[in-house]
C-alpha cells in the first residue's frame, strides 16, 4: 500500500471520528429538540386552610434526528405572589405502553435522573427516541398564599420557536369565578365525567405561542345581585 492511500486511510478515520463525536457524542450541534405543544390544567382545591393549585401538563417533544437524544430539561414553578414551591414534582413518560413513573424530589437523585434543584425549578434528564414525538406528563400540588394563581410560559422563548399549540384550563370550586387575568380566558362547560352533568372550565387556546409574560390569575366567590347592591 502507498503512502498517499496510507494517508487518504487515516485522514478518512480521523473525518469519521469527528462526524461521530459531533453527531453522535455532541448532540448540542445536531437538529434540535423541538418542543411543539402542551395542555396544563390548573385545578383550585379548597382546603381547611386555603387553597391548593394542582398542576396537570402534558407536552410534546419532537426529535428530528436519526438518533436517541438526552436533554436537560428544567420545569420552573411559578412562585411570583408567594405561592409555595412543592417538595417533588411526578413526571410520566406518557407515550403508549412505554411505561415508567418516576418521582422528581427536590435535592435528592433518583434512579435513572439526576435532580438538580435550581432555586424553584426542578431539572432531570429526559430521553427522546429518534425520529419521534414524545409525550411527557407532569403533576404537582402547592399551596397558595390567598386567590391568585400563576404558571410560567415565556420558558417557551428558550426554545427559540413559538409552541404551535397549546390549551391551558383553570378550574374554580364551587362558587367560585375567575375575576382577573392577563391572558383571554373564557368560560367554558364541559362534560364532568361520570356525572352526566356540566363543569365549568376557564380554557385559552394558542397557535404559534412565543409568549412576553406569565400566566396570572385572580378568583374569588361568585357575587350575586344582592351583593352587588343591585336589588
Amino acid at each position: 500500500m502507498s503512502y498517499k492511500a496510507v494517508i487518504a486511510i487515516l485522514v478518512a478515520l480521523v473525518l469519521g471520528f469527528v462526524l461521530f463525536v459531533c453527531f453522535y457524542i455532541n448532540p448540542r450541534i445536531t437538529a434540535p429538540v423541538d418542543f411543539v405543544a402542551e395542555k396544563v390544567i390548573m385545578n383550585v382545591v379548597k382546603t381547611d386552610d386555603g387553597f391548593n393549585l394542582e398542576i396537570q401538563g402534558y407536552f410534546i417533544f419532537e426529535n428530528s434526528n436519526p438518533f436517541n437524544i438526552t436533554r436537560m430539561i428544567e420545569f420552573p414553578v411559578y412562585t411570583d405572589i408567594g405561592i409555595l414551591i412543592p417538595e417533588s414534582v411526578l413526571v410520566t413518560d406518557a407515550n403508549k405502553n412505554s411505561g415508567g413513573d418516576w418521582e422528581i424530589t427536590r435535592g435528592r437523585n433518583t434512579y435513572p435522573h439526576t435532580i438538580m434543584p435550581m432555586g424553584s425549578s426542578f431539572a432531570y434528564r429526559f430521553k427522546f427516541p429518534k425520529m419521534r414525538s414524545k409525550i411527557m406528563a407532569c403533576r404537582y400540588s402547592h399551596k397558595l398564599n390567598g386567590n391568585e394563581i400563576g404558571y410560567i410560559v415565556t420558558t417557551i422563548r428558550a426554545w427559540e420557536k413559538p409552541l404551535k399549540k397549546g390549551r391551558f384550563e383553570i378550574y374554580l370550586p364551587g362558587g367560585y369565578e375567575l375575576v382577573e387575568s392577563n391572558y383571554d380566558f373564557k368560560l367554558t362547560e364541559i362534560p364532568a365525567p361520570d356525572t352526566g352533568k356540566t363543569r365549568q372550565v376557564w380554557r385559552f387556546d394558542v397557535e404559534d405561542f412565543f409568549p412576553d409574560k406569565d400566566i396570572e390569575a385572580k378568583f374569588d366567590l361568585i357575587q350575586t345581585d344582592n351583593e352587588l347592591g343591585n336589588e
